[in-house]
Formats: C-alpha cells, structure tokens, sequence
C-alpha cells in the first residue's frame, strides 16, 4: 500500500506442496526438479485467482508479471509505460536478456493480457507435454510456450529490466561487517549496465562462518585451561540447548575445562522428515522459533557466552543438505540403506556435517597452535536432565585419548549416536564417518543399523568405547509439546518413550514422556 500497489492475494503455507505425481525433467537434479514443478503449480494457481477477480472486477488486467522471492532490481524501472505501449503488446513476453542459457530467464517475466493463458500455465503444460515428448527440458519450455501460442519473445537488457535474482550476504567495508544484498556473478551481465553491484563472493549469510579464532573476544577467556570442541548439528526447529549449555558446559568448566562450540543448524526442516510418530506432534523452542539465520546466530552466541563457552564456528544453512550419488554398501546399515531410503540419507546428512565441523575445529588447532583435549558431539534434541556429574573424572581415566565414551542408552547393539565424547586420538576415526562410508573403508561386519557403523569404526581404529549409565551421561533425545493451541509460548520438554532407559541408577528426576502427552 505504501508503494501504490494493492495486495488482492496472499498465500503463506507451512510446507511445501505435495505434488501426487513427481516426474524428473531432463537435465535437472530430482529436488530441483519437485521444487520448479511446485513453482509452475502455485503459479498458476495464482493466476487461476487472477482471472477469477478479472470476473468479480468486470474488468481484465492489461499486463501481468511474475518476480521471485529473490528478485532484486538494481536500479528503478525506468519509463514502463513506454513498453507497454509497443505495438503488439498484448501478446509480447519480456524477459532479462542476462544469464538465460538458451531458454528464457525466469527471475522476471512481464507479458500482455493475451500472452498470459500461455506462459502462465506452464504446470499444466509440462504434464501434457511429457506424456507426449519425453525430450522436453525445463529450459526450454517457457521459449516452447511462447512458439506454441504464437507470442512474440523480447529479451530486455538490464538498463532497460534492471532485475535480476539477488541474495543477502555479509560484506566487510572499512572493517565492518553489513549486510547487503549482492549478486551472483553468472547473474549478472556487466556490460549491458553501469549500475554498480556487490557480486556475491560466496560467503555466509552470517558474518562469518568460522571467523580466525583470535579475531573473537572469548577465546581469550579459555587462556590456561584444557579446551574440549562441542559440535551441535541439526536443525532449528528442534533445537534444545539450555541444558546442554547449564548441565553439560558448565559442569566442564568447573572442572578446569573450556568448552568451544562448532554449530550448524538447518534453518527450514522442510523434506527433514520424522523418525518416529510422535515426533510429527513437536514443536520449535519458542525463543528461537522466529528468529533468521542472523538471530539465531546471535542468540546461540550470547547463551554460550553466558554459560562460559565460546561459539567459534557456526552455520545456517536455508534447507538440507544435497548428497552426491550414494554408492550401494551392502551388508552396512541394512534397516535404512543410504543408497535407497531417505531415513539413511538423512544419517550421511549428519556425518557430513559433522565431519564439516570436525574439519573447522582442526584448522582453528593451527590458528590457536594447540590441540582441543576432546571433542564432544551433541544433537539437537540433546537434553541433561541434571548436571554432567564430574567430568573430569572421565577426562583424567586410562587411556583417555583412545577412548569413545557413549550412552548405553539406545545403542541397539553397536556405539548410541546421540551423545559422544572422543579422546583427540579417537577423534580422526570416529568424525569422518561420513568419508569411511561414501569410500567403501568400512563394508561389512558393521550391522544393519547407524550404532553399528560407529562399533565397527571404533573397532577398526582401535579404540576403546566404554557405554555409561544415564547416572553417569545424564543425556537423552527429547522434545517440546504445545499442549495449549491457544498459547504458541507455553510449552512442554517430554522425552519420546524409547530413549528413556530407566534402571536402577537412573536419575529419579525426568521429564514426562511424550506418549504420555500426546493425545492420539
């Protein structure tokens, strides 16, 4: 309304559409594929509206044009009206003549009222169209749209449709970091314009993923004491770390030991899926729930530095991570086979990130000229539900350096997943496991099942892997509940009923469990 403009249609859904049949273009990876098919469907659903209002109005649109959610444009439109006053408009289709590969470029497309029944129903071509021509390609639709209708295409340069896609990256100028939005350099045709631009270099929407270790103030506060690296990997929606901050960070430092932490969190759970039923029913932490990637940043930032540890390293990436071909390994985590089920998938998901973090924390040895004593990983859903009772107790044991201490709380026969702690010499083996599977180092003997992988690295490297009571690793996967719809900030912490392995020794204090919540 400031602008000029009138919102007449707004849409915001939770998760993506579900598309009942998926068909693969040519040429294009499978999630690239269901996500221009989700575009091309939700676009032409807007323009179902469009036509409907056209009806209720009384009246039709003279022009029609669609933007991305990343459309910038670098400079005013200047004189619009004197294009839609060519001869022939009304069946004219305008496009950025900048980074189109042949096709035509989708970032902004402007037509005339009768060029839009084909060029707006794009869905519904390629489904017909491929039952006919198996050949068609994703690129070269639009300019098939637009020979089959009889249209006249136009390519604009950008001093004439200055918009092309943009993103927000930190850029540092005159030593401080700002965010700006920039452009990507296959984005951008310098030549057609002189308005200056940021390319983007590739950078983090934070500003600065893994920034050098001297450059951050809180590094100075682990001076004399033994350091121990915690990687956090997951995703947002998930997140609990107040405990793992109060009841397993603080417990370390009081034992003479600093704790640095390498996160990376997924900020869209989005195609992440569920594990198990009862997960569908959970919740995000509302203190991080509506926070961007920058937010989060700050807010895992400042909590760490309150409870005495120092964020060194942390990522926010927008949705999951994309995995090259997994290779078949038979005999190796037969239950979920990475190479087939989507529930393996997401397993290589975190070893690659993790193994990421792993890579980070032995560059930040160099910078610092030290060694980290241990390196501890951590979910997500990771919950205390007490304080880690003595630390260093475990730290000063035996062969220490060699050792993999682990939960013997959901091990399902091999090393449990959910809670580690290495020996720096453990360390190497235990953090590439995503590398040891994708190369085949370990293919058989290894159980149908991700605990048994990690016995069997900890085996082939040697290395010792006690399992501790819940007394002794007070840690469990756990969960947030609304059990009020009508209050989003009153939440719940339950435990899901197979992670809590109650014995004797168990802590008498725990959380509800979740089945016990949900009602069904």
């Amino acid at each position: 309304a400031d602008a000029g403009a009138c919102l007449l249609c707004m849409e915001v859904s939770e998760t993506p559409m579900v598309l009942s049949q998926m068909p693969k273009i040519p040429g294009v990876v499978e999630q690239a594929s269901a996500h221009l098919l989700r575009t091309w469907l939700v676009r032409e659903r807007l323009w179902n509206a469009t036509t409907a209002f056209e009806k209720l109005l009384g009246k039709t649109y003279s022009f029609l044009m669609w933007v991305r959610d990343d459309s910038h444009w670098v400079a005013p439109w200047a004189n619009p009206g004197k294009l839609f006053k060519q001869r022939g408009s009304e069946k004219t289709v305008w496009s950025v003549g900048c980074g189109e590969g042949g096709g035509i470029h989708d970032s902004i497309v402007m037509f005339g009222r009768e060029a839009a029944p084909g060029v707006l129903t794009l869905f519904t071509q390629y489904m017909a169209a491929r039952s006919n021509n198996g050949n068609v390609d994703a690129e070269g639709l639009l300019v098939l749209a637009v020979s089959r209708h009889r249209l006249k295409g136009q390519k604009m340069s950008l001093k004439d449709l200055p918009c092309v896609p943009g993103e927000l990256e930190y850029v540092k100028k005159a030593g401080v970091s700002k965010l700006t939005v920039c452009v990507r350099e296959e984005h951008w045709c310098s030549g057609q314009t002189t308005v200056p631009v940021t390319v983007c270099s590739g950078g983090s929407p934070l500003p600065a993923v893994c920034p050098d270790p001297h450059s951050v103030p809180c590094v100075n506060a682990s001076a004399g004491r033994a350091l121990v690296a915690v990687l956090l990997v997951g995703v947002k929606r998930r997140l609990l770390l107040n405990s793992t901050l109060a009841h397993a960070v603080a417990p370390m430092w009081e034992d003479g030991y600093a704790s640095h932490l390498y996160v990376s969190m997924v900020n869209d759970a989005r195609g992440i899926g569920n594990w198990m039923k009862v997960r569908s029913h959970g919740v995000a932490d509302p203190a991080v729930a509506h926070l961007d990637a920058e937010g989060l940043y700050l807010n895992v930032r400042d909590r760490a530095a309150a409870a005495g540890a120092c964020l060194l390293c942390m990522e926010v990436t927008r949705h999951k991570e994309l995995l090259p071909k997994v290779p078949p390994n038979p005999g190796v985590m037969g239950q979920y086979p990475p190479d087939k089920t989507d529930t393996g998938k997401r397993v290589l998901r975190v070893w690659l990130t993790r193994e990421r973090l792993w890579n980070a924390t032995v560059a930040n040895e160099q910078l610092l000229g030290t060694n980290y004593s241990f390196i501890m990983w951590v979910r997500d859903d990771s919950h205390w539900v007490r304080p880690w009772p003595r630390p260093g107790r475990l730290f000063e044991s035996a062969q220490a350096d060699i050792t993999v201490w682990s939960s013997n709380c959901g091990a399902e026969g091999g090393i449990s997943d959910k809670v580690a702690i290495l020996g720096r010499q453990a360390a190497p083996g235990m953090l590439t496991l995503y590398t040891q599977f994708m190369t085949l180092a370990i293919h058989e003997k290894a159980g149908g099942n991700s605990e048994g992988f990690l016995r069997a690295a900890a085996i082939m490297h040697r290395l010792r892997n006690p399992a501790l009571s819940l007394s002794q690793l007070p840690c469990v996967p756990a969960m947030l509940l609304q059990l009020d719809r009508r209050n989003a900030s009153n939440v719940t912490l339950c435990v899901p009923k197979q992670y809590w392995c109650a014995s004797g020794d168990s802590p008498k204090a725990h959380p509800p469990l979740c089945e016990q919540l949900v009602v069904p």
